[in-house]
């Protein structure tokens, strides 16, 4: 009986260890919704009148784009998640590329109204080491894709003063894979969980001047409440062990049933049980409750001459209401499944110019800094090795006529500062190494078709 307690709380430890790795961390937030918008690194967004990037930024800057307007992008991005183990050993985290994509519409129904529609990934996550690399229990291998559905309206109030609003439905999908030995046993987890989110937006936008333009964007916090599964499987010397365990079950009807109650207990099946005695594998309904945090930010645009536009952006995001991640699998104990994260709020400014440099051509750049959602470093893992970043990027724009217009933009994001990994969150965990580099690499293309 002991021993299957043991396997009980290993299972619970998979799955908390799940939570504190961030698997459905909004941490890592991607603000790659528009190729032109990255290549001054998102200053200005959503009042530029660029591109139809408003539909997903502020919805009161559709008010700059008449008739219909269609938006397509797609980018690449490269990670270098090189770290290196006190013990000597290191690992990358990069994983095969990942392609974050868009689709936005705007439609101008008169004078004073316009309608919009979002087809976006805020968030998006696809990290990889190792499966027996020396930090496996804090994960080894995850996938988050986050793709949200977010039309609006916008009205003209007057001349100078625009506001909208929009509805977002948000799906989350999300795989996380680690290992954790606990009280003796060893085992392999893979947590799979997705959910739909629901929530709202609101924006503003005021031209005091022909050269001076102001926005302000708002997004709620969204409740995600993710179901799927946990699937244990123990490693060769737990196998074993479980097994031998099992032989004297069989041989003992009471003990059986015992074990058989205790699963039950658990939410573990009669036939998961019997699963892990023979191929070493058993699935548990699983889950994680968390919130997707609110953000606010302020742009501005300054046209300093018929050819440069000037631009910055602040943006402000809740980390801090995502304080806890609780992580359920089976009816495994509660206690051991809700997981602080002790994220804080962060900001994120950046400077951008557009310059035309003939009718046809535009040219872009900006820098940016990021902050961290992470100030104790404790709490860092491995799947989400996050850090305060600095960005630089560059873009251009060609319009081919009045109607079709592609873009191109590329960007480097690199972090700086504390970038140690710890062995747990708890006072006692030690450090066992620290990440050399935590870099980004993007390029991206799309383009505008105006009717």
């Amino acid at each position: 009986m002991t021993h299957f307690r043991k396997l009980a709380a290993a299972a619970a430890g998979v799955a908390a260890a799940l939570a504190s790795s961030g698997a459905f961390a909004a941490g890592f937030q991607l603000n790659e919704q528009s190729i032109v918008g990255m290549g001054r690194s998102y200053a200005g967004e959503g009042i530029m009148g660029d591109d139809v990037s408003a539909a997903w930024y502020n919805p009161a800057g559709l008010t700059l784009l008449p008739g219909t307007q269609i938006q397509v992008g797609g980018m690449d991005v490269e990670l270098d998640l090189e770290y290196k183990g006190k013990d000597g050993g290191s690992e990358n985290g990069r994983k095969r590329s990942s392609p974050i994509l868009h689709q936005m519409m705007s439609r101008q129904f008169s004078d004073r109204l316009w309608g919009g529609l979002a087809f976006v990934m805020p968030y998006g996550l696809s990290t990889s080491y190792g499966a027996d690399w020396a930090q496996n229990q804090r994960g080894y291998d995850a996938r988050l894709l986050a793709v949200t559905i977010n039309p609006s309206l916008a009205w003209k109030l007057t001349d100078k003063v625009s506001v909208g609003a929009g509805f977002q439905a948000q799906h989350i999908d999300a795989t996380v894979s680690m290992k954790k030995n606990v009280m003796g046993y060893g085992a392999y987890s893979r947590l799979e969980a997705d959910d739909w989110g629901f929530g709202w937006n609101v924006g503003a936008m005021w031209e005091p001047t022909e050269t001076l333009r102001f926005g302000f964007g708002y997004r709620s916090q969204m409740n995600h409440n993710a179901h799927g599964h946990v699937k244990l499987t123990a490693d060769s010397a737990s196998q074993s062990g479980i097994q031998n365990l099992m032989k004297a079950a069989s041989a003992n009807s009471a003990i059986m049933s015992q074990l058989k109650a205790l699963a039950a207990q658990n939410g573990i099946s009669s036939s998961a049980l019997m699963s892990i005695a023979s191929s070493g594998s058993m699935t548990l309904p699983g889950g994680a409750n968390m919130k997707s945090p609110a953000n606010a930010n302020f742009t501005v645009v300054w046209k300093y001459s018929p050819k440069l536009r000037l631009s910055s952006t602040i943006r402000w995001t809740d980390w801090s209401s995502f304080d806890r991640l609780i992580i359920t699998a089976g009816n495994l104990p509660h206690s051991s499944t809700d997981i602080p994260m002790k994220w804080r709020d962060t900001w994120f400014v950046s400077l951008g110019y557009d310059l035309d440099i003939t009718p046809k051509w535009t040219i872009r750049g900006g820098v940016a800094y990021d902050r961290s959602p992470i100030k104790d470093a404790r709490y860092r893992t491995a799947i989400i090795p996050d850090a305060n970043r600095g960005w630089l990027s560059l873009g251009a724009s060609y319009r081919l006529n009045d109607r079709w217009q592609f873009d191109l933009a590329a960007m480097h994001v690199h972090a700086f500062g504390n970038r140690d990994l710890y062995s747990d969150y708890t006072s006692s965990g030690e450090k066992v190494g620290h990440f050399k580099s935590l870099n980004s690499y993007l390029l991206g293309a799309g383009f505008v078709y105006r009717f």
